[in-house]
């Protein structure tokens, strides 16, 4: 990433995000509520502070003079001030909590949708600039809003305890109150110069790295059968130990900074302040006989004085996690924004009910690199059968893709139905119940009655799924439990219970038999329906009218 600084930063970024929950969404009197009860019971905490330290010092005073009556006068107040601070602060923090928990839910839903929404997530799956889309919305939202809402209270904690702190040690000692000041002013800015710009940018390459060795998991677990098969394990353990090594660095790197360079540095101011504050309290109790109580009040007070001044060096761990999380939400949503806009040679796409056409269509791969074919022409009217062939590369699915608007890199026109049922060479299963694998993508199951899934299941030979798995309503990972012939014929009975007119088939029966294919298209073939497949397999031509090759010949 690039160096950061505040003074160039596009605070905008921030706002993008913060304006559109607290302004404009459904939630946002409750979400003014919230922040507003926080803020002002922390407020109310943070004033007690140095009035409950004062009781403190009012107590030792009384015991070093033997004055029993004001010592507990000064316990009674102290717990009194103590158990209204203890309730504010659980209340407050409360409050802020069940905010951000709220902005969370709401940011997610707006975030999601936007990823959703025109494919954004296919297009940006292979963008090298935003790695781990599924780790930004899962985890970046909370780490971020969690950081905000952490800087937030520091407002009214500095706020009810600055000022009186600073009334208190300029009565106390001028000089003493400047020292401070100057004292956390330079610490504030040595931290920015040497310790946040540094830190910024190894949490965000730690992200990126945790990420890729997630990621690498997560292929090993989901190509576990081919491993085995390959008996890869010994290549896989060396890929995942490279990822984890380069984790391990970073981690070093970045712990190395919190603890040692970071932490000393931090260490070593406290121990100056203490310094100073004893210093000069212990000369004041000294040469003019002030009270022993003074210490307590005069510490705390510098304490408080200087974390006022210092108080980017002390968040600094906080505020870089905080804007790493920013940075990378960007990113996702700029690369979701981006993904809609028009390229300069975009494939045009027009809509008709009754017919697919192709016309002069050159496509070449989404970033324009490789040119697969060019000035393909093909009409392919209701009710008629194309069967698509050519060499393995030679382009056949990259046509689907385009037909279906997921790739639009080229020129050319095309004509299609709105509505076109797809299906892949390996279906998409997901976790849910039969039904809704059966219905899928739709989201409700309407009309179907459990008749016409039990039927759709028989003309696919698959009748005795419900029976084996529990009914229609048991919930399994169907990815896991059936096999991959099993998975295409179920999602061939998705387009019987569709009743869908126009379907895209590629290589959807790579993994059937000849019976039970040739069983699938007598079930799916009738005069209506338009089927355009690709597949290699010599018993497909009996079910085609038309054909065509890719590349085209010239």
């Amino acid at each position: 990433m690039k160096s950061f600084s505040f003074f160039r930063f596009d605070w905008q970024k921030l706002w993008q995000l913060v304006y559109p929950y607290f302004f404009q969404s459904s939630e946002k009197l409750t979400a003014w509520l919230l922040l507003s009860i926080g803020n002002l019971l922390l407020l109310l905490a943070s004033a007690l502070g140095p009035i409950i330290i004062e009781q403190l010092g009012q107590m030792l005073s009384a015991l070093a003079k033997g004055d029993q009556p004001r010592f507990y006068h000064a316990v009674s107040n102290f717990a009194q001030y103590s158990l209204v601070s203890s309730i504010a602060i659980g209340i407050g923090y409360y409050s802020l909590n069940l905010l951000m928990v709220r902005w969370r839910g709401w940011l997610s839903e707006q975030i999601i949708g936007q990823y959703l929404k025109d494919r954004a997530y296919y297009q940006i799956k292979n963008l090298p600039a935003i790695d781990n889309p599924d780790a930004r919305i899962a985890q970046e939202i909370e780490t971020f809003l969690s950081g905000l809402l952490g800087l937030n209270t520091l407002i009214p904690i500095f706020s009810g305890r600055s000022f009186v702190a600073a009334s208190f040690l300029w009565g106390f000692s001028h000089q003493l109150t400047v020292l401070l000041i100057l004292l956390g002013s330079l610490s504030t800015w040595f931290s920015y110069r040497f310790f946040f710009r540094a830190m910024l940018k190894i949490k965000y390459a730690q992200n990126r790295r945790e990420g890729n060795f997630r990621t690498g998991l997560v292929k090993i677990r989901e190509n576990s059968e081919s491993i085995a098969f390959y008996q890869g394990e010994a290549q896989e353990k060396n890929y995942i130990e490279e990822l984890f090594e380069r984790v391990f660095q970073n981690r070093n790197q970045l712990i190395r900074w919190q603890n040692i360079y970071l932490g000393s540095f931090t260490g070593l101011n406290d121990i100056l302040v203490s310094l100073l504050a004893y210093g000069f309290a212990g000369w004041k109790i000294l040469s003019s006989g002030a009270e022993i109580g003074t210490l307590t009040t005069v510490v705390f007070n510098s304490s408080v004085l200087y974390l006022l001044f210092s108080i980017f060096g002390q968040i600094i761990d906080e505020l870089s996690d905080t804007f790493n999380a920013l940075f990378r939400l960007n990113e996702l949503q700029q690369a979701i924004e981006d993904s809609g806009n028009s390229s300069e040679n975009r494939i045009c796409i027009e809509y008709s009910q009754a017919q697919i056409q192709i016309e002069n269509l050159s496509l070449t791969t989404p970033k324009g690199e490789k040119k697969l074919f060019e000035n393909f022409n093909i009409n392919v009217n209701q009710g008629e059968r194309l069967l698509l062939r050519g060499k393995s590369g030679a382009g056949k699915s990259s046509l689907l893709r385009a037909l279906a608007g997921l790739w639009s890199s080229g020129q050319g026109k095309i004509i299609r139905p709105q509505d076109i049922f797809f299906i892949p060479q390996r279906p998409y299963m997901g976790f849910g119940t039969l039904s809704s694998q059966l219905l899928y993508p739709q989201v409700d199951r309407g009309q179907i009655s459990q008749e016409e899934l039990e039927s759709a299941l028989s003309a696919v030979n698959l009748a005795d799924l419900p029976e084996r798995f529990g009914g229609f309503a048991k919930e399994l990972d169907w990815d896991k439990v059936l096999s991959i012939g099993e998975q295409q014929r179920l999602a061939f009975a998705r387009i019987l219970l569709k009743q869908a007119k126009f379907i895209v088939l590629d290589e959807a029966t790579s993994a059937l038999d000849i019976e039970n294919t040739r069983m699938i298209y007598r079930a799916i073939a009738n005069k209506d329906r338009t089927i355009i497949t690709v597949g290699h397999n010599s018993s497909l031509v009996e079910w085609h009218d038309k054909f065509a090759q890719i590349p085209p010949e010239q």
